[in-house]
């Protein structure tokens, strides 16, 4: 079986384009198993359509190429076996550069790739549950996950670890389950609202708020994330909370700490509070943050900060309301930068590729924030510019995203204004 992939990208308002550019990319490859589509701009109100026109052709419009085929090898079986994950996004990429504020599609078909993929429930908690199953039946392979935007919410993933233990196996059973579900990668993304994400698997059209595919059948991903941001003051111990509430960093109080971190910023920029990496010892199944805590990961593959939003003060009690914090949390106030997240993405993409280096790689996913981009740098396909410095023409594809999905310490967190690179090699 070939170990294959190849991109393409079209820039068109024409759905029947996009089927047709995919469908024709679909056949260049002698076995191809799956396909990633990413679509932006107006073509993302015909998502729908794209999904059922790679269905059809990967059922019927293929079929008239079975007899070119050495060996008599049949285009229709090998294509109705291949699995499609479609979404929308803000922009979208390929390693020639990144499509921001128009309409266009990207692709990455793979072959020697073998895919499952979850989707179609009807609600999210649902997606999340049958996630969790399928990890733990696939405790090897990587999981590409996309959520619509205006259904994913903070917890949304804290039911994975527990999945085994309601569907009726022991407290002992369903703890090792979450430990052999440890050695999966999980990452990825937000897609645009009220635009479901879809998965075509066997000439089937699969909708629903969220998708993933597990992929296997290669190493597993390696995952780079790097937030663009600028810390307005050294890391402080968060020292009471309350819910959602920070309250006190290092006996201060938090809106104090804000009001004096932001003193002399020009032009009232956004405000963030950033989280240090967690601590080595943090229990995943115990983590009360969101994410994936069953999901052990690396800690050389996680991001060192985590981005949360201010969602608003309590003038009162002094406090910041960011969301739950980890125990014994160290934390700073920041702002967007594009100077840092520049120098952070190259600092991750160079020591993945000493890290990588002996291998090959074979092609990269890239999720990147709609935050990004030419509006924070002032330049177009800056991050793009920056994973071909280091990975050369690398296949790969991406999506501009309303927020990320990337390992953090032990666990796969929401993140936001990160770019997130996976890059997958040739098994050894």
């Amino acid at each position: 079986m070939g170990n294959g992939a190849a991109s393409f990208e079209v820039r068109t308002e024409r759905p029947d384009r996009v089927v047709k550019a995919a469908l024709d990319r679909w056949r260049r490859l002698r076995r191809p198993s799956v396909g990633l589509l990413f679509v932006s701009g107006r073509l993302a109100e015909h998502l729908s359509d794209i999904a059922a026109g790679l269905a059809a052709g990967l059922t019927r419009g293929l079929a008239s190429e079975s007899g070119g085929r050495s060996g008599g090898e049949s285009t229709s079986a090998a294509a109705s076996s291949g699995a499609w994950l479609v979404a929308a996004g803000a922009g979208v990429l390929t390693e020639r550069g990144e499509v921001e504020r128009q309409s266009a599609a990207a692709g990455l078909i793979l072959e020697g790739v073998r895919a499952t993929g979850v989707g179609g429930e009807a609600r999210v908690e649902a997606f999340a549950q049958a996630l969790g199953d399928a990890l733990r039946a696939e405790p090897s392979a990587s999981a590409f996950v996309l959520v619509r935007a205006d259904a994913f919410e903070e917890d949304l993933f804290g039911s994975i670890g527990a999945t085994s233990r309601r569907s009726g196996m022991g407290q002992a059973e369903g703890e090792a389950a979450g430990r052999r579900a440890a050695g999966a990668r999980v990452f990825g993304g937000g897609t645009l609202p009220e635009r479901d994400v879809l998965l075509v698997h066997s000439g089937r059209l699969h909708a629903g708020p969220g998708a993933a595919l597990l992929l296997s059948g290669m190493g597993p991903a390696r995952i780079a994330a790097a937030p663009a941001c600028r810390l307005l003051g050294p890391w402080r111990a968060a020292t009471r909370t309350r819910g959602s509430m920070l309250l006190e960093i290092e006996g201060e109080r938090a809106l104090d700490v804000l009001s004096a971190s932001a003193e002399g910023l020009p032009d009232q920029p956004l405000l963030l509070l950033a989280i240090e990496g967690a601590p080595e010892d943090v229990e995943p199944e115990r983590s009360p943050w969101s994410g994936l805590p069953s999901l052990e990961v690396p800690r050389a593959t996680s991001s060192s900060i985590l981005l949360r939003a201010i969602q608003g003060v309590d003038p009162s009690r002094g406090g910041v309301l960011v969301g739950e914090l980890p125990p014994d949390a160290r934390v700073a106030f920041a702002v967007r930068d594009g100077s840092t997240g520049r120098q952070a993405l190259g600092d991750r993409l160079g020591a993945l590729s000493r890290a990588v280096a002996g291998s090959a790689p074979r092609f990269g996913i890239y999720v990147n924030c709609a935050g990004r981009g030419a509006a924070l740098y002032g330049a177009a396909d800056v991050d793009t510019k920056l994973i071909r410095s280091r990975f050369g023409d690398l296949p790969l594809v991406g999506l501009q995203t309303a927020f990320e999905l990337a390992p953090f310490g032990e666990v796969t967190a929401l993140q936001l204004y990160t770019g997130v690179f996976a890059l997958f090699c040739a098994p050894s």
